[in-house]
């Protein structure tokens, strides 16, 4: 194995970024953690985008999503045999697109639990019994896979406590369909199909107030990455992650504090990437040849989690041919550095 495919598969695994290549285009790298957010329940402390799901609008939405997850057997076509297939293909077709998506729905304060608060993890848990969405339409989850909480301080989820007593916190609700041995079609109907009840895997939880503003979150490590990609970047940061030689060993202390001199460069470059988008972030592993005299030359991406290919370009020139030190002693002749660009504190 070469020494960069070495250092593909090393970074691969750190960052879970997959291999295939050098300059490989996966998914976007995953957002900083969820801060803690405080209330007053009038306005959201965190601003989030729109949501990368579909509104179902209330239990009228979820009873036409039942619908259209039936199966083709259950439905009747009419006209001649060709056109009762072409319309049984048709219908297929839109059932599996529903069943792929992803959707929102909102719920009022009798429609669901708080299982109450754990200080000593500082988390306010939801409560798995029931999504009531109303008008004998709910939703559940066939198989919970982790618990959905809250990461709150104490007074803060006394607060939301007190505005769910009062009838005054909602639940936005993001979650695909989940089919099951039971509910092959995800959807299960009681009463002569009067009462729809919904498999769902729950993406995303918001505790949102009276106004519709997020106070607290829940979201899978998937959806918060997709919800990042759509978030603007306020602050912008570069950080230099560990170098490596090219046979995938850590560099001398003193090549790895001159390389810190890339960071002004490089945030120059993703600040004139945000201005062209501003949600661009995501992590680029670059190699580059060390001269004798301390130069970086034929820089290139050995992998990429960002798209922006004026950002990878402008970084890979602020880093070819950049003098890192005069006098470089018994470095390496070749590094691998991952370069992350993503927002800041504050």
């Amino acid at each position: 194995m070469c020494a960069q495919l070495r250092n593909a598969v090393f970074w691969a695994v750190a960052f879970g970024l997959g291999s295939g290549g050098c300059a490989s285009q996966p998914p976007l790298a995953g957002p900083p953690p969820r801060p803690e957010p405080s209330v007053p329940a009038s306005a959201s402390p965190h601003p989030r985008p729109p949501l990368p799901a579909i509104d179902l609008a209330g239990p009228a939405g979820l009873r036409n999503l039942c619908d259209a997850l039936r199966a083709a057997d259950d439905v009747a076509f009419k006209g001649s045999d060709e056109e009762q297939e072409r319309q049984r293909d048709a219908f297929e077709a839109r059932r599996d697109e529903a069943e792929q998506a992803r959707y929102v729905v909102e719920l009022p304060s009798a429609g669901f639990d708080l299982a109450g608060y754990a200080p000593d993890e500082g988390r306010l848990r939801l409560s798995d019994r029931r999504f009531s969405v109303g008008d004998d339409a709910s939703i559940d989850r066939p198989s919970p896979d982790e618990p959905i909480d809250f990461l709150l301080s104490a007074p803060a989820a006394d607060r939301l406590l007190q505005l769910h007593t009062e009838g005054q916190l909602g639940l936005r609700l993001v979650f695909q369909p989940q089919p099951s041995q039971m509910r092959p079609n995800a959807c299960l109907r009681q009463s002569g199909g009067r009462i729809v009840k919904l498999g769902a895997h729950i993406l995303a939880a918001y505790l949102v107030g009276s106004v519709g503003a997020p106070l607290a979150r829940f979201e899978t490590d998937g959806f918060a990455q997709e919800v990042a990609r759509l978030t603007p970047v306020v602050n912008p940061k570069v950080t230099l992650g560990k170098p490596l030689s090219m046979d995938a060993t850590p560099v001398p202390p003193s090549l790895e504090a001159a390389l810190t001199k890339l960071e002004g460069p490089l945030l120059s470059c993703y600040r004139k990437a945000l201005a062209q988008s501003p949600v661009t972030q995501g992590t680029v592993v670059i190699t580059a040849a060390l001269l004798r005299d301390g130069r970086l030359q034929r820089a290139h991406v050995e992998m990429s989690t960002t798209r922006d290919q004026g950002l990878i370009d402008c970084a890979l020139a602020a880093t070819s041919a950049r003098l890192v030190e005069s006098s470089p002693g018994p470095w390496p002749s070749g590094i691998s550095l991952p370069v992350t660009f993503g927002p800041g504190a504050g």
